[in-house]
Order: structure tokens, then C-alpha cells, then sequence
């Protein structure tokens, strides 16, 4: 995991590199175990004058030839990251924690997900609502229980 604050020293991509090789390392993972990436990021191109980010970290971590996606949905980029994973049927890796990721302490479960249901209802009158089924699924390690 990145350390959580200002790296006025990295760019994004150096960012995105450094948490994507740990996440590879912690999942006991290698490029070859890799069929897609979603990088996820609101305002890249507009606060980093850097388009094309989910292609570069492609060819940074050498995973050519997987499939590069840039998801770029404000605050929701997140959120769309998992949708794109279920419409494409690829796993997601993210933790479960019952408290901040950062926050010494929290503890839950990381593992490579299955998105086995996205839906959303939008009444005209109310907020947008999404339901989401995520699985944990053994990939190349099992799940596994962390604490920060």
C-alpha cells in the first residue's frame, strides 16, 4: 500500500506502479496472472497533464498484452471500476476494512473479487441506488484477513 499523503516527489504513474507491484507481490501474482487493468482516477488528465493512464501503467508493468481501461467518473470512479469488472467479467482486487485503510487497527478482508450482481434504481425523486454482490475467489492466492 502507498502511504497515504502529499508525494510531491512521484507522479501519478510512479504512484500507480509502486501500489500496483505491491498488490501484485501481496497476491502472489505476475503479469502473467494479469487479463486486465481499470485505473481508476478523477481528474488525471486535468490535474496530472497526463491522459492514457491505464495504457501506461500497462506498459510500465510490463502486462502488455493486457486490456488497459482508464475509468474516470468524478468521485465515482471507484464505483465504476467495480461495474466495468462485471460487465466484463474480470476480477476486482479490493479490501473489506471496518475501518480507514490508513486507520492503525482496522482490520478485513483482501481478496480478488467475482462481481456476481450490479444494479442501480434511479426514482425520479430519490437518489441513485446501487447494489453490488461482490464473491471473494481464490485467483493466484487465497483471501486473506489483514490488519494495518
Amino acid at each position: 500500500m502507498t502511504k497515504f499523503g502529499r508525494h510531491d516527489d512521484k507522479t501519478l504513474i510512479d504512484l500507480m506502479v509502486e501500489s500496483s507491484l505491491r498488490a501484485l507481490e501481496d497476491a502472489g501474482a505476475s503479469e502473467k496472472n494479469v487479463d486486465a487493468v481499470y485505473a481508476a482516477s478523477m481528474l488525471a488528465g486535468e490535474l496530472n497533464n497526463r491522459v492514457a493512464i491505464g495504457s501506461a501503467l500497462v506498459d510500465q508493468l510490463a502486462l502488455i498484452p493486457a486490456a488497459a481501461d482508464r475509468v474516470e467518473n468524478g468521485p465515482a470512479s471507484g464505483g465504476s471500476a467495480i461495474k466495468n469488472a462485471y460487465f466484463n467479467n474480470t476480477l476486482i482486487g479490493f479490501a473489506v476494512m471496518d475501518g480507514g485503510i490508513t486507520t492503525l487497527g482496522s482490520q478485513g478482508l483482501q481478496a480478488d473479487f467475482s462481481i456476481t450482481n450490479f444494479s442501480r434504481k434511479e426514482a425520479l425523486e430519490e437518489a441513485l441506488t446501487v447494489s453490488v454482490t461482490a464473491k471473494p475467489t481464490y485467483s493466484t492466492t487465497a483471501p486473506a484477513w489483514v490488519t494495518v
